[in-house]
């Protein structure tokens, strides 16, 4: 899809355009690929926001974001390019409140998970294979009896025995 898309912007752009408009058109659309390109964090924004936690919210990103943007709208102003500048007073703003919410969540109500321990006794999944092609787990202790487990699994054969006998019967 992005090779697409780029294709499809060069095309248009070489072909379709000349002289000052082709420069135009491809600022503009620069622009709105670095519009979109500010406003991808909005979402972790709002689960920011939603779960009162900066889980999901790196700070660098943040940080690292907004900075990019000063840098790029001070060069904007510098040219006189209102498709350099533009896009980055937005980006300057949404790097500004996600590093605003990272300030305010990043101690409130952050929710801790607790690392439940739970001692399970060691177990043996026994696999039993139907002739007809199904299977069924039957998980097993290991410090179970043998003779309990053969029990087990003989009363689970003959329970399938009969059922492929009464499907035979009712088939007939």
């Amino acid at each position: 899809m992005n090779l697409g898309s780029f294709a499809m912007i060069l095309l248009v752009t070489h072909f379709a355009l000349h002289g000052p408009l082709r420069v135009k058109v491809l600022g503009w659309i620069c622009v709105s690929i670095s519009v979109s390109v500010f406003a991808a964090p909005l979402s972790i924004v709002a689960q920011v926001i939603r779960t009162k936690s900066v889980q999901f919210m790196p700070f660098n990103l943040s940080f690292f974001l907004t900075l990019s943007a000063i840098m790029w709208f001070a060069y904007g102003l510098l040219l006189k390019d209102i498709c350099i500048a533009l896009p980055n007073v937005l980006g300057f703003t949404l790097g500004l409140v996600q590093m605003v919410l990272y300030a305010i969540y990043r101690n409130g109500d952050v929710k801790k998970q607790q690392v439940v321990t739970e001692v399970k006794e060691p177990v043996i999944n026994i696999v039993v294979v139907n002739p007809l092609g199904s299977c069924e787990v039957f998980p097993i202790p290991v410090d179970a009896n043998v003779d309990d487990v053969n029990k087990q699994l003989q009363a689970k054969k003959l329970g399938a025995e009969d059922q492929l006998q009464k499907n035979a019967e009712c088939a007939v």
